[in-house]
């Protein structure tokens, strides 16, 4: 067993305010931290070959991230 308290910060800039589960079930602080891990996790996939443009996401994604940092 853990006995160590998990440090929240977000996975792109290490803030450690306002953050939120996001997508990839990482810790973000913004929409546009978010936005940017789910972008460099689609860009890397195997097969998926170049996004046809930087910051480009499926539109479910999207639309999914953009609700989700409404209500904050």
């Amino acid at each position: 067993m853990n006995n160590k308290m998990e440090i929240k910060e977000c996975v792109e800039c290490g803030n450690t305010k306002n953050l939120k589960r996001g997508w990839t079930n990482c810790w973000y602080c913004s929409e546009q931290c978010e936005r940017n891990g789910v972008s460099r996790l689609h860009e890397s996939m195997p097969g998926a070959g170049s996004l046809p443009w930087i910051g480009w996401m499926p539109f479910h994604i999207s639309n999914e991230i953009s609700k989700r940092w409404e209500e904050f």
